[in-house]
């Protein structure tokens, strides 16, 4: 360098030389750092390949140490031979028409009369119709002299209800059978408002309020069409008290189920709503003991049954060979209607909400 402080051409390349040899680049404010980018990217690509190894390594072995979800094992309450026992049909046949040698009666009856049946379709499409009487009721705890077990003791039904009621879990405790009980008896239309939403309420906190509408919906009857707002039908569930896990599945799937839907016809009960969801699907209407030897023996339900008899008019059940069931359905026109019915039994009679009346005629032995 010169005294004067001024570099040379020469001298000012000859430092250039050493400073780029020893520093970064600049361009302006932007720094470029050579050979460094190409590191990082090299680290970006390791740490990808090792999060695609990691993932592999999960997906193969992750199976192996997650616990199998253990079978879900309800209690049997009734043995496979216990169920074998339980007969559906007991009757020799069953013919349309009627006997033309039998002595016979003309009966008439009101409309009044036939509101107090029990043949009466209610669900959606068929409130309760006007006029019906009010449902008198008792205690079944009470009624039932402690011989129906009960979820709840102020659960009340209908006299004829609690006596079939009585002598069906007096057969079952005859052979040995336990592990039912009456969860459910006759509401009021109050009731079945609450029930409803209170379910509406319980949905609406899981889910959309238009789904929670259409469950409810789906499992809860309307207050006016409630298959519970009269006096014939009743909750039978397995007695949880004494299960070690709610076993919340339909009848026809559990030993126990199966065994009260061969069995309780017999008493003349007939499963309401075989393919109901919720508490429906343990609803059993009391409907008499010849409709629901009937209505078994045929393998219907409930409504398919009144429209059977629409179409047929008359059934003949027998029994042996013997005549022990006649059943007579005609349209109801006007307030009253007038059946020929046979002279040795006696009857049955109701409306069935579709604008049909129905004799049911148990021949006296």
């Amino acid at each position: 360098m010169s005294t004067s402080g001024l570099m040379t051409e020469r001298e000012w390349r000859k430092q250039m030389e050493r400073a780029s040899k020893s520093r970064p680049t600049y361009c302006g404010a932007q720094c470029i750092v050579k050979n460094q980018k190409s590191n990082v990217l090299m680290q970006d690509r390791a740490f990808h390949a090792f999060l695609i190894f990691l993932s592999i390594v999960i997906a193969v072995f992750m199976p192996v140490f997650i616990p199998k979800a253990e079978k879900i094992e309800y209690v049997q309450i009734i043995t496979n031979e216990q169920i074998s026992e339980a007969s559906v049909r007991e009757v020799s046949d069953i013919s349309y028409g009627f006997p033309s040698d039998m002595a016979l009666q003309s009966v008439t009856y009101t409309s009044e009369q036939l509101l107090r049946g029990k043949l009466l379709l209610i669900d959606e499409e068929h409130p309760i119709p006007e006029g019906i009487p009010a449902p008198n009721t008792f205690s079944i705890a009470a009624y039932g002299k402690g011989m129906i077990p009960v979820s709840d003791l102020n659960i009340k039904s209908g006299r004829e209800t609690i006596e079939a009621l009585r002598g069906l879990f007096s057969g079952l405790n005859a052979r040995g059978i336990s592990g039912f009980a009456v969860s459910g008896g006759t509401l009021s239309a109050m009731q079945q408002r609450e029930i409803q939403l209170d379910q509406l309420t319980r949905y609406a906190a899981l889910m959309s309020l238009n789904d929670a509408v259409v469950r409810t919906r789906t499992q809860t009857d309307a207050p006016g069409h409630g298959e519970l707002e009269q006096e014939y039908t009743v909750e039978i569930r397995p007695n949880l008290a004494s299960m070690a896990l709610a076993d919340d599945r339909p009848l026809g799937e559990t030993e126990h189920g199966r065994y009260l839907l061969k069995d309780i016809w017999r008493y003349g009960f007939v499963q309401r709503s075989p393919n109901g969801e919720g508490a429906k699907k343990y609803c059993f209407r009391f409907v008499g003991k010849a409709h629901a030897t009937a209505m078994t023996y045929l393998d219907i339900p409930f409504e398919s049954y009144l429209l059977h008899l629409h179409q047929k008019g008359e059934i003949t059940v027998r029994s042996d060979g013997e005549i022990k069931y006649i059943i007579l359905c005609k349209p109801m026109e006007g307030t009253h209607v007038e059946f020929l019915l046979p002279i040795s039994a006696t009857y049955e009679i109701s409306l069935d909400n579709m604008g049909y009346a129905v004799v049911a005629c148990t021949m006296n032995e």
